[in-house]
């Protein structure tokens, strides 16, 4: 007589349970590094802020893996994610909230710009470093990576130059809540695209999840990548999807204070905000993956992408969120950032897509085409 599989039993054709889900969860690797590391930036905060950086740093690269395997999970079985959606994003905008509500709104913007620099130099530089050698083994033989490695120094380098030049943020009059608004309903313009070409199959060379080669070290030759861990029921992945972003609030909190008072050590404010806190979420992120990086130029762009999803989601909520607690972030750019930003719409969003994809970034194209005139001519927006 047959007997009825139990909760805890893995069905072959599907995930598991709910409580053997969460047996798997919990019983992960992650999971253990994750509850030795959390009391960290307690402990230390008493002796000095770059003890607690670094304690912040360690407790953050299993919460944030936990989050992403959660995220990787749920998006297994239900396609309609945002495709921009990250733990590196969700921490940088934990810390722009955070720097907001204490006072700090001139953190939020350079934040999101360094957000977007460190995550594509990361990307593509271990791209190259890793696996340089074995291009010439890949299907695909375009000089894009290098190309693109070169567009994002020099644009790293000229916005670093912008930040330096003198006080960053000048006063404005008024808050930016039609710039802000305008700036989210293009961001959410092209995220309904983009679930629509989720829906509607989109090509092999350009979807989602591409299919993922790295190189075995033992054979050195190129294999396909299985995803990571086990996949667990998709409701047992939200809870740990919640909790994980829970946990997430007073590392962001630690982090940010332990950043501030070290540019009371003269640490550079702009380097701080723009080069360090988002270096080190990326590192966070980037690093217990590393054995993962693919070779594909389709899964690089799809990176590209994540990277502009995050800054064109972080300006708008950092603006309006400002405004609500009477701070509001001036949009009054030099024009040289100005040109910045164009060139990078041009090298990242336009250059490299596929001619049906360009209208996707027209709304957010247009807003920062407006943005440079009007930085161009002092005019306050």
């Amino acid at each position: 007589m047959a007997q009825t599989p139990k909760d805890t039993d893995v069905s072959p054709s599907g995930p598991p349970g709910f409580r053997s889900s969460c047996r798997i969860i919990l019983g992960s690797s992650w999971a253990n590094i994750l509850l030795l590391s959390i009391p960290l930036p307690y402990l230390v905060t008493p002796f000095s802020p770059l003890w607690s950086c670094i304690a912040c740093f360690l407790s953050a690269i299993p919460l944030l893996k936990i989050f992403d395997l959660s995220m990787a999970n749920i998006s297994s079985e239900w396609s309609l994610t945002s495709v921009g959606l990250s733990s590196g994003s969700i921490f940088e905008q934990l810390i722009a909230f955070h720097a907001i509500y204490y006072r700090q709104p001139d953190v939020a913007l350079p934040l999101a710009l360094g957000s977007f620099h460190c995550g594509i130099l990361l990307m593509t530089g271990v791209y190259i470093l890793v696996f340089g050698k074995y291009l010439a083994l890949s299907s695909y033989k375009s000089p894009v990576v290098y190309h693109n490695l070169g567009v994002c120094a020099l644009s790293l380098v000229l916005s670093m130059w912008t930040y330096w030049q003198g006080d960053y943020f000048q006063s404005s009059a008024a808050p930016s809540l039609v710039l802000a608004t305008f700036v989210l309903l293009g961001s959410l313009y092209i995220y309904a695209v983009q679930l629509h070409q989720q829906t509607s199959g989109p090509s092999p060379s350009h979807s989602i999840h591409p299919k993922r080669l790295v190189v075995d070290p033992s054979t050195n030759i190129i294999v396909e990548f299985k995803p990571e861990g086990k996949t667990v029921n998709s409701w047992s992945a939200t809870l740990s999807l919640v909790l994980s972003f829970g946990m997430m609030i007073p590392i962001a909190s630690h982090l940010l204070g332990s950043t501030m008072a070290l540019m009371h050590d003269h640490i550079p404010f702009h380097f701080t905000s723009t080069v360090f806190i988002p270096l080190v979420i990326r590192l966070a992120v980037l690093l217990p993956s590393i054995h993962s990086v693919v070779l594909t130029e389709a899964a690089l762009l799809n990176e590209i992408r994540r990277g502009m999803d995050s800054m064109t989601v972080h300006f708008p909520i950092s603006v309006l969120a400002a405004a609500t607690f009477g701070n509001p972030v001036s949009v009054h750019m030099h024009p040289v950032s100005s040109c910045f930003f164009l060139f990078s719409i041009f090298a990242f969003w336009i250059l490299h897509a596929q001619r049906e994809e360009r209208m996707t970034g027209l709304p957010l194209l247009v807003f920062y085409v407006t943005f440079a005139l009007a930085a161009a001519t002092g005019v306050p927006v």
